[in-house]
């Protein structure tokens, strides 16, 4: 009788195997999906160091200091107009970023600040930087040098 029991055992797990389908519906296998690349760029360091943003700040304080007093204030003419720089600044360098994602065949560039938690003195700063999304990148994954080297390249040979 125990014989039995396990050739009849035996027999279901051998159906089972034959027809198990070996790939799950629905999702796909891991030959088939294609891998992604990742680049990585530090919008902050780009927007303290782009000629375009430095040059067109310097340009609005001057507007701001030489402009009547009687209108609205100063700090408020010139946050509204800084941020209209940097929308247009940020447009600029993300159509630039999705340029060299294309060329160098990056599927996903993720914002991050490569400035580690070691730099960081401030208790409000360090705990800003230890809620990072990016905590390990390898250096090549970091495109922000060419983009800002490009940005300031394009801006300059504009003026």
């Amino acid at each position: 009788m125990r014989n039995k029991l396990l050739a009849f055992v035996a027999v279901l797990l051998l159906i089972g195997f034959v027809y198990a389908d070996p790939k799950p519906r629905g999702r796909a296998s891991a030959g088939s999906a294609k891998a992604h690349r990742l680049a990585l760029v530090d919008m902050a360091h780009i927007f303290k160091n782009s000629t375009e943003i430095l040059d067109r700040r310097e340009a609005l304080k001057r507007e701001i200091a030489a402009s009547d007093p009687r209108a609205k204030t100063g700090a408020q003419r010139f946050r509204e107009k800084e941020v209209k720089i940097y929308k247009e600044v940020y447009l600029s360098v993300q159509k630039f970023v999705v340029e060299v994602a294309h060329k160098r065949g990056y599927t996903v560039v993720i914002r991050f600040n490569r400035e580690g938690v070691a730099d960081a003195t401030e208790p409000k700063t360090i705990l800003t930087k230890l809620n990072r999304l990016v905590i390990y990148s390898q250096k090549s994954q970091d495109i922000t040098d060419e983009v800002l080297k490009e940005l300031n390249r394009r801006y300059d040979a504009g003026k």
